[in-house]
């Protein structure tokens, strides 16, 4: 994992007469109290930030759980860079091209 993505939670606002959590009346209409039944009907749902419990890193299931689309630990690091060589001998042309 490159880096973390924000969890983000909608929670319905509070009342600001009371402080409770308001209700939601339905699509487009708004909020309402449970307990002292105030409306506001441009109130909208508060965003929080919750905290992630992964970190960046590599994560990898044990090395009897890694088929063949799990690369193993121990070829990390073992890349090739960089272009190819040229080709290496005359099996790497037809066969009507190199005999006649």
């Amino acid at each position: 994992m490159l880096e973390l993505a924000e969890k983000r939670l909608p929670r319905n606002p509070r009342c600001p007469r009371c402080g409770k959590r308001m209700k939601s009346m339905g699509t487009g209409k708004g909020f309402r109290c449970p307990r002292c039944g105030h409306r506001d009907p441009k109130a909208q749902k508060e965003w929080v930030l919750v905290p992630r419990d992964v970190r960046p890193g590599l994560y990898l299931p044990p090395p009897r759980s890694q088929r063949h689309l799990t690369k193993p630990l121990r070829r990390y690091g073992l890349e090739k860079y960089g272009l190819p060589g040229p080709p290496r001998g005359e099996w790497h042309w037809p066969c009507w091209r190199g005999s006649a």
